[in-house]
């Protein structure tokens, strides 16, 4: 009697298809045996057994012929070993395009800044972002400047905001692509009380009248942010007597205050309740300029890479158009 379309095909036609049951059949019809399979798949002989044996009842028919000699399929078997193979690949497929939409959705974009450029640039940014369906997501370090350049060039950080005061830019790497997004003004900073800020509050010093004073430098001797007032006291045939080092413009314009040391202070991080007497330089004298820096992406990456390399530089150009725009405003 020939059967309806709803009717059982086996005992169990009523319960869903097992897809380890697909896997151990379609492995078994590729290995040869049941042993092999199992070693294939990592699976124990009982645990193949098992799900050939329910994949079997749903069919009810078996689909696996056993000799000594190993194990072949079935007319049956093949068939469904066939469809095994289309049903598999298509799970396999179907999960890399749910990985592919979730990456998609909020790629990460490793950003990093300094202290100071941070406070200012991260809240607009963020908020420019979160107003963006799909935006990307910042993985966000803020760090003093060489580390970031140091991650930067071994590929830890995406996009990154320095600083340059010198001629010389911070980072020299055919890797990393520099853009100057501002400048802004270099404040010479002394104590309120300090003789030259008593006798000319208006108009700056040279800096041959600092050559005994003892200055504020960054932590690291090669600090790229001091570069520029070592150039001016080079071109005098002079170097800048360093009486501390530390990064924290905070405490520098205390110890400032407090007549330790005089400092360079960049328009940004000026304090205005320290206890201390600063002058705008000229920007053509001297001048703090932010970059962003771009870590160019890796190139030959494989075809099957070219969609997601595709959506993380279209996610870098996002994250880059809004900090250009949130420069603007700084």
């Amino acid at each position: 009697m020939q059967q309806g379309s709803g009717e059982a095909v086996g005992s169990g036609a009523a319960d869903p298809i097992d897809l380890r049951s697909l896997t151990a059949l379609r492995q078994c019809c590729v290995s040869g045996s049941v042993s092999a399979a199992a070693r294939a798949l990592g699976w124990s002989h009982p645990t193949v057994d098992h799900h050939l044996a329910k994949l079997e009842r749903r069919f009810g028919a078996p689909l696996l012929e056993r000799s000594p000699r190993g194990s072949r399929a079935t007319e049956l078997g093949a068939l469904v070993s066939e469809r095994a193979e289309e049903i598999l690949g298509l799970c396999d497929r179907l999960t890399a395009e749910v990985r592919d939409a979730q990456s998609a959705a909020s790629p990460v974009v490793r950003f990093a800044a300094l202290p100071t450029v941070g406070a200012r640039i991260l809240p607009p940014l963020q908020r420019a972002l979160r107003r963006m369906p799909d935006a990307p997501r910042l993985d966000v370090t803020v760090d003093e400047l060489l580390p970031i350049v140091t991650d930067l060039e071994q590929g830890r950080i995406d996009i990154a905001i320095v600083v340059a005061t010198g001629r010389i830019p911070p980072i020299a790497n055919p890797r990393i692509r520099l853009e100057r997004l501002s400048s802004e003004p270099l404040h010479l900073c002394v104590a309120s009380d300090h003789p030259l800020a008593v006798a000319s509050p208006r108009k700056a010093p040279s800096f041959e009248q600092l050559r005994d004073a003892e200055w504020a430098l960054g932590v690291d001797e090669h600090d790229p942010s001091d570069a520029g007032l070592k150039e001016i006291f080079a071109a005098a045939g002079l170097k800048p007597k360093v009486g501390m080092r530390l990064d924290d413009y905070r405490a520098i314009q205390r110890l400032v205050g407090a007549g330790l040391v005089v400092a360079l202070v960049p328009q940004s991080a000026l304090d205005p309740d320290a206890s201390m007497h600063a002058w705008a330089l000229p920007k053509a004298l001297l001048r703090r300029d932010l970059l962003l820096a771009v870590r160019l992406p890796d190139r030959g990456r494989p075809r099957a890479a070219e969609p997601a390399q595709s959506r993380r530089l279209r996610a870098l150009e996002v994250v880059i158009g809004e900090i250009r725009a949130a420069a603007v405003t700084m």
